[in-house]
């Protein structure tokens, strides 16, 4: 067993979260706006950078040079990028039921955050926890499945299929609550048509993982996710 010192231990850390910070945050240099924004409050390492809250992140704000008089927030995307880092981690632990490595924080890849950004945080928005999330996949994988990847795969498709879904038609909104009630009208009629407003019922039941119904549930979760996160601006996109 290879034994570190303090010192390298320290250094592959920092090399740990330098990575996180230029591939997985897109913010590889020194001046960009997410690095010069924690700079300022001091987050200077992969455990204050993971443990930031929600409310945190949103008020990063950043200066184009230091003697600017006002200062920036930081761009949306990328608060949003922070957003689901920090999620992605609670999942990875809760996953393994640990803290993950220096040598495993350095090994994460910007395909593999996609995916769980894809795959994962729909699911989180729609309101389940990690904890389910992770216990679901943990259940799917010790269950024999009943449905054959045909099945799974011709059940999305007939979803698909028969009608096209024009995302177009879908109002945004910025969060001015007098314009709430018109802009869920329009929401609920268009996810009606497109076929996802059973998922919005408080009765509905995530399907079993692994299943044709759970695999139409994943498809149309993404659907909805990607709706709201595009239409949805201002103080609400903490949300997503």
């Amino acid at each position: 067993m290879v034994v570190r010192t303090r010192a390298q231990q320290t250094r592959t850390m920092d090399e740990a979260f330098e990575h996180i910070l230029s591939v997985i945050l897109e913010q590889p240099n020194q001046d960009d706006p997410l690095r010069v924004a924690m700079e300022a409050e001091g987050v200077d390492d992969f455990t204050s950078l993971s443990t930031l809250e929600k409310e945190e992140v949103e008020a990063l704000e950043y200066k184009t040079d230091p003697m600017a008089p006002v200062s920036l927030p930081v761009p949306m995307r990328t608060k949003r990028l922070l957003k689901h880092f920090i999620l992605w981690n609670v999942y990875l632990q809760e996953k393994r039921t640990s803290t993950l490595s220096a040598e495993e924080l350095k090994a994460l890849t910007s395909d593999a955050f996609q995916n769980f950004r894809h795959e994962i945080v729909p699911k989180y928005a729609m309101g389940q926890s990690i904890q389910v999330i992770v216990a679901g996949q943990r259940a799917g994988t010790a269950t024999v499945v009943t449905s054959t990847p045909s099945a799974v795969t011709s059940s999305v498709d007939e979803w698909q299929k028969g009608h096209k879904r024009n995302t177009a038609v879908y109002h945004k909104w910025n969060g001015e609550r007098i314009k709430w009630f018109p802009i869920k009208d329009n929401w609920n009629l268009h996810f009606g048509v497109d076929g996802v407003d059973t998922l919005l019922c408080v009765k509905y039941v995530v399907p079993v993982s692994g299943t044709s119904d759970f695999a139409l549930h994943s498809a149309k979760s993404t659907y909805i996710y990607s709706i709201l996160s595009d239409k949805v601006s201002g103080c609400w996109t903490s949300l997503f």
